[in-house]
């Protein structure tokens, strides 16, 4: 069995996968492309050279590789968001990849499915036009120290943060415009961005850029915030939501990022899309609804459901069930 680890490339998405997963499993497999060679493998051409001369084997992922040409193997599909992520002549290789390639292959159970939450299983079957088609699902965990229960009594009630990137799809650009909006004075804390001067930020607010924190650092800035904002126009999981809602913080996101709704549950506020950058800016101004009794259920709650052993114990079901190891 081979199982490529691509979580090198990322940061926090993947990587917290990556870690939290392959090197727990309790299988014999190899792991392609190790530390020491990612150096000599950055091409997805030079993936595909590898896997035209292994297709008699399994594969796994735990991220999306655009276009694998391995047969016989697992593919992990994150709520159809590759559809709706391209520019136009990409998405045309998208659709036909999926439709024409994917598809008949998963009916016919050659290619087994993993995905990351139940409504993004829910999805997949819609564009299978089944529900008979097996789909495992093996959600992120909550990772340590994000899984000791906070003190509520330290948060800060006008402190929101950010954790995201410069990547079009994750929306910087319409909380920037949200600032203007927003009522009073605020803390904002931004992890992940690493240039703000192409941004119109409001300087009311009181702003900490962070390029990168320690897993410790961005547990004291989830402690002492009672938001999130996650503007996202896509996101495939979002592991800061999970992270933010255990820790109490509520979550402000746009509407049809559904696996916010399955992570956030009653923590979440959801806005349209549509609404831009003023909705977004109402939903951040929303003064929660919840007791402090009802966000310690949901924090455990998210413990209970997002666990780094049931997406183990999930895993090696599917890797095991797929050929003999």
């Amino acid at each position: 069995m081979i199982l490529y680890d691509n979580g090198w490339s990322h940061t926090k998405g993947i990587q917290r996968f990556s870690s939290g997963v392959l090197g727990n499993l309790h299988l014999s497999w190899k792991m392609l492309f190790a530390d020491a060679e990612v150096s000599r493998v950055r091409k997805y051409s030079d993936i595909h050279q590898y896997f035209a001369r292994k297709q008699n084997r399994v594969f796994y992922s735990p991220g999306y590789i655009d276009y694998p040409y391995a047969l016989n193997r697992i593919i992990t599909i994150h709520d159809m968001i590759q559809l709706d992520s391209y520019t136009r002549f990409k998405k045309l290789r998208a659709v036909s990849y999926y439709n024409h390639y994917l598809r008949p292959r998963i009916l016919s159970g050659e290619i087994q499915i993993c995905t990351v939450s139940n409504m993004s299983r829910e999805r997949i079957q819609q564009w299978l036009g089944t529900s008979e088609t097996n789909i495992v699902v093996a959600s992120p965990g909550l990772s340590s120290p994000f899984t000791d229960i906070p003190n509520l009594e330290t948060k800060s009630n006008q402190q929101i943060i950010l954790v995201t990137s410069p990547a079009s799809h994750k929306g910087f650009d319409i909380f920037a415009k949200a600032t203007w909006h927003l009522r009073g004075r605020w803390k904002i804390v931004i992890v992940g961005i690493f240039n703000l001067e192409k941004y119109d930020l409001d300087p009311r607010h009181n702003y900490k850029i962070y390029n990168s924190v320690s897993d410790e650092q961005l547990l004291q800035f989830y402690r002492s915030s009672t938001m999130l904002c996650v503007p996202s126009t896509m996101e495939g999981f979002c592991i800061p939501a999970l992270e933010a809602a255990s820790q109490g913080l509520q979550v402000v996101f746009f509407d049809h990022i559904k696996t916010i709704h399955e992570i956030a549950g009653k923590l979440g506020i959801s806005v349209d899309l549509a609404s831009g950058a003023e909705g977004l800016a109402a939903g951040i101004d929303k003064e929660s609804s919840l007791t402090r009794e009802e966000t310690i259920i949901e924090m455990y709650r998210i413990r209970d459901e997002y666990s780094w052993k049931k997406t183990l114990l999930s895993l090696e079901e599917l890797l095991r069930s797929t050929q003999k190891i």
